[in-house]
């Protein structure tokens, strides 16, 4: 399983992996990343903030991972600044 199809399956247990592998700085990373991805276009912003997308990480549970599968842009709603 590569890790793309690890974080759609369960993004609680991609994120928990994470820590094990980085301990604290596995947030910070995560927090760069879903800031990266607003601002190139992969995310809906409006959706999720930083901060609301590491609280569904952090929870899990079929909610959270339909709104974090929710709020990545597909391809016909321009996913990626440029792409």
């Amino acid at each position: 399983m590569d890790m793309y199809q690890a974080f759609y399956e369960d993004p609680r247990k991609f994120y928990e992996a994470m820590e094990d592998f980085l301990g604290e700085g596995a947030e910070a990373l995560m927090r760069l990343t879903i800031a990266w991805l607003i601002q190139n276009g992969y995310l809906k912003a409006v959706n999720l903030e930083p901060d609301d997308f590491m609280k569904l990480l952090k929870e899990g549970g079929e909610t959270a991972k339909i709104m974090i599968r929710s709020s990545f842009k597909g391809k016909s709603e321009g996913g990626g600044a440029g792409r």
